[in-house]
C-alpha cells in the first residue's frame, strides 16, 4: 500500500510542474450518462494542475450533493473545464436571505434562482 501512495506523490508532483498542461478552455469534460460524472472527472485529472483538480471535484461533488446525478451531467457534460468554473462561481454568488444556529447545527440560506417564483406561489 506505501509503495501506491508514494506513487500517487510522485504523479502529484508532476502535475503541477509539469509545462504542457491545456489551457482549462480546450478540456472538456465528457461521458455518456449521469453515472459516468465523476468517473469523467477522474479521466482529466492528470492534464489538470492541482489546484484545478481540487476545484473540479469540489463543484462537482457540490453539483451532486445539490442536484443530483442527472441535472449534474447536464451542468457539466461536454463543457470545458473553463466553463465549468466560469458557471459554478456565477451560481454561487445568491445573496443570502439569513443565517443562525438551531441547536447547535449552523445554517446559511441563499436566495434561489427562483425566488420570484416561490413568493408568487406563497
Amino acid at each position: 500500500m506505501a509503495s501506491n501512495t508514494r506513487r500517487h506523490e510522485i504523479d502529484y508532483e508532476y502535475r503541477v510542474e509539469n509545462p504542457s498542461m491545456k489551457p482549462l478552455s480546450e478540456i472538456r469534460l465528457q461521458c455518456d450518462k449521469p453515472a459516468e460524472v465523476m468517473d469523467a472527472v477522474k479521466a482529466i485529472t492528470p492534464v489538470l494542475e492541482n489546484q484545478y483538480c481540487l476545484k473540479l471535484a469540489d463543484v462537482v461533488l457540490g453539483y451532486l450533493q445539490t442536484y443530483g446525478f442527472k441535472e449534474t451531467y447536464d451542468r457539466v457534460n461536454g463543457k470545458t473545464v473553463a466553463t465549468i468554473f466560469e458557471e459554478a462561481a456565477a451560481g454561487s454568488q445568491q445573496a443570502m436571505v439569513d443565517e443562525g444556529c438551531v441547536e447547535g447545527v449552523k445554517y446559511t440560506l441563499y436566495e434561489t434562482n427562483d425566488a420570484a417564483e416561490c413568493r408568487e406561489d406563497q
